[in-house]
């Protein structure tokens, strides 16, 4: 009689339990069912970027691409462009450098072609070497200390020093009262030609602009010139499909 009587008080403690036990079972199944999908595509977020409508290999690889170009404001045109004929034969290391270094490409081949006009073993005057036209401290400077005269490494030089004026053109910075690397890439490229001294402000009546820009400064000369060739450069292969 006791252990009858003991097992009727008992068992609505057991059914609980039970109950308990299985509406806890079932809410860690349902929350592993909702996370679970959660925790894959953190651990593959490069599958929710893929396109949704079909791609060729080739042209999904130039969507990536297209992802890491950097964006700038080419600003106003002048002057007419240093070449006439397209050179493709570095576009392959061209797209490399713009991968690695996040510059636009067609900019560095702007830039290249207003340098040596395509010929890797040029030196100027002034000692400035390849296609890029660096000076060896230059490149030094952004790890590429040897054999300037390789196409592969002038222009992998040449594209780190452009990037690295994205931060450094404007006399060492991003931007000053007369220079904003944001506004025009006028300020970038002349610094690759003049310097980042030369993007700061104006003496006397030229207060209000940067010194390059300054028509009274001589030695800012070439620089306001090779500013207009780069971009003059750089509309015409957007125009004619030359660009990389």
């Amino acid at each position: 009689m006791f252990p009858e009587i003991l097992f009727k008080k008992v068992k609505p403690i057991i059914s609980y339990f039970v109950l308990g036990i299985s509406l806890s079972f079932t809410l860690v199944l349902g929350y592993v069912a909702l996370t679970s999908p959660l925790l894959f595509f953190s651990q593959n977020q490069y599958k929710l970027n893929e396109p949704i409508y079909p791609l060729s290999p080739k042209e999904y690889k130039k969507s990536l691409l297209e992802q890491r170009i950097e964006t700038f404001v080419l600003g106003e045109v002048k002057g007419k462009p240093n070449f006439k004929e397209n050179i493709s034969k570095y576009d392959s290391i061209l797209r490399d450098a713009s991968r690695k270094y996040k510059v636009d490409c067609t900019l560095i081949k702007a830039t290249m072609l207003a340098e040596s006009r395509g010929i890797p073993k040029i030196r100027s005057g002034s000692g400035a070497v390849g296609l890029m036209q660096l000076m060896p401290l230059t490149a030094r400077a952004m790890g590429y200390g040897s054999n300037l005269n390789d196409p592969r490494v002038n222009i992998m030089a040449g594209t780190s020093y452009m990037s690295h004026l994205k931060d450094r053109a404007c006399h060492e910075k991003p931007k000053n009262e007369v220079c904003d690397v944001n506004k025009d890439v006028k300020f970038r490229l002349a610094a690759y030609n003049g310097g980042p001294k030369c993007n700061k402000p104006g003496e006397g009546e030229c207060y209000i602009r940067t010194a390059w820009e300054c028509i009274y400064y001589d030695a800012y000369d070439e620089t306001r010139h090779y500013v207009d060739k780069v971009k003059a450069n750089y509309k015409h292969l957007k125009d004619n499909n030359w660009g990389c």
